[in-house]
């Protein structure tokens, strides 16, 4: 679907490559890369790094005994990183396979998503998961969505598939035309960079997307549309107005199939009946959207002028500091007033990632939870306030 433009980013990239035998990944991602490419070798190397400290013998001993041990085994993997060597064709094969797993994450989300969480596997742990989950930067609302609702300590492919196809309905339902116009900029970003005309998608890779999404309904429409214009690729306000026109139509049921003729007025899916899928709470439900806020899709509320420190009492302060801040009470004054300076949810998102990495905690855990929702409402109190 997009073989032309990956091959174009390809030769670009390839092109920038440092003469010589041998590279460092820090050679590597020192020349202009595509940011969801250069952190997708930056995890890959981290992985492959992380499976040598796993099957260590000895190693293994010291490392998986607790939390604390595996946050020093990651700052030495992340320091490491970059020291990594392999030759040029090594090089060049790492490239070709973050250009295309990036290009065809770009296309199907879903099913990239769950390969590299998976790989061979079919039962993976929670931890593994949300350590996988770092590997793509861009739709960020499916790494942060399932941190979020991610509860069991393991789970198989089936039970990911299931959620990650409950969130993509919520998300439709819950959003509109020019919601997904923005979420799949990276898209239009990826296509122009493999030359296509500047805000324009090729109709196959936008049929793909939705299709991916469970939505196969959107592909007549969008290639009725291409058909009608005489050219393979629809510009940005061709998608938007497609969009509008299905969306109002109700929300598509998941498979939903839709035959048009491409001689034909593109008529589109219509109003589905059936309820939203369960597996969702009602406060989930009424929050994916401010949920949404920090992977990006939605425009974040400005800051409000409550301090974080002013929002929980001291036994919730002492409890942080233990669990959160493995006891380092100036971490936690120094994070807070980080906090406060972030102008929205989805920066305040960032730091709060970064925090779980670094100090090796369990997303899950009750006072990661609690903190973490405590932020949240700093910064989206305001806003649902004018909504009432």
């Amino acid at each position: 679907m997009l073989e032309l433009q990956t091959e174009r980013i390809l030769s670009i990239v390839n092109a920038q490559l440092p003469d010589g035998e041998h590279h460092t990944v820090g050679q590597i991602l020192s020349i202009p890369l595509p940011e969801s490419v250069a952190s997708w070798i930056h995890s890959e190397i981290r992985e492959r790094l992380s499976d040598d400290v796993v099957a260590s013998p000895h190693l293994s001993r010291a490392t998986q005994t607790s939390s604390v041990a595996w946050r020093h085994t990651y700052s030495f993997l992340s320091t490491v990183i970059p020291m990594y060597r392999m030759d040029h064709v090594e090089a060049r094969v790492l490239l070709r396979e973050a250009v295309t797993i990036v290009g065809r994450y770009l296309v199907r989300p879903r099913q990239t998503l769950e390969e590299t969480l998976f790989r061979n596997a079919e039962l993976v742990s929670s931890d593994m998961i949300v350590r996988r989950l770092s590997t793509f930067t861009v739709y960020p609302y499916l790494p942060t969505l399932l941190r979020r609702f991610v509860t069991k300590e393991r789970l198989d492919r089936r039970e990911v598939h299931a959620l990650i196809a409950r969130v993509d309905v919520e998300v439709i339902r819950h959003h509109t035309a020019e919601d997904y116009v923005r979420l799949i900029d990276p898209l239009f970003d990826w296509c122009a960079l493999g030359g296509s005309a500047e805000k324009t998608i090729p109709t196959e890779a936008l049929s793909a997307f939705f299709d991916d999404k469970g939505f196969p309904g959107f592909r007549s429409y969008f290639t009725s549309i291409a058909v009608t214009r005489h050219r393979p690729e629809l510009h940005l306000e061709e998608i938007l107005v497609a969009l509008r026109t299905l969306l109002e139509s109700g929300p598509p049921s998941m498979d939903e199939t839709v035959q048009a003729s491409p001689d034909q007025k593109p008529h589109p899916p219509s109003r589905a009946t059936e309820p939203a899928p369960s597996g969702f709470s009602d406060s989930i439900r009424r929050n994916i959207a401010l949920s949404l806020t920090s992977a990006g899709i939605a425009e974040a509320p400005k800051r409000p002028p409550t301090g974080i420190a002013e929002r929980f009492v001291m036994e919730q302060r002492n409890r942080f500091i233990t669990v959160l801040f493995l006891g380092n009470e100036d971490h936690f004054a120094q994070f807070l007033q980080t906090l406060d300076e972030a102008h929205s949810w989805q920066e305040a998102a960032r730091h709060l990632t970064d925090l779980l990495e670094q100090n090796a905690l369990n997303p899950y855990a009750p006072e990661v939870v609690e903190f973490t929702e405590i932020v949240r409402r700093r910064f989206v109190q305001d806003e649902e306030s004018t909504h009432l």
